[in-house]
């Protein structure tokens, strides 16, 4: 009777042992699925923000920062100002007289 009883404790105990195992391994797995879904979220959440970024680029390059221009727009402007005084100085020599050096006759 010892011995059974020894062997129904034992049988229950390995019984508890393997039900917990299996818990253990149910948590892990869905622990596992839930990190997936979380990682997946996160996938997406930064697709969607890469998206929005683009989409925020380009209505940031027509509209550059205060005080900061592009290197491309720097070019631009400096062409457009040497045009301007090119056009400039033509209009101020076009206005220039040009004086005729006389040789003065000397009086005495």
């Amino acid at each position: 009777k010892k011995q059974d009883k020894k062997k129904q404790d034992q049988k229950k105990k390995d019984e508890k042992k393997q039900d917990k195992k299996k818990q253990d391994q149910k948590k892990k797995d869905k622990n596992k699925q839930d990190k997936k879904k979380q990682d997946q979220k996160k996938k997406d959440e930064k697709k969607q923000d890469k998206k929005e970024d683009k989409g925020k680029d380009k209505q940031k390059q027509p509209q550059p920062t205060p005080g900061k221009i592009s290197p491309q727009q720097a070019k631009q402007l400096l062409k457009a100002l040497e045009n301007e005084e090119k056009k400039t100085q033509k209009k101020v020599n076009a206005k220039r007289v040009k004086v005729k050096t006389r040789k003065q006759e000397k009086d005495w």
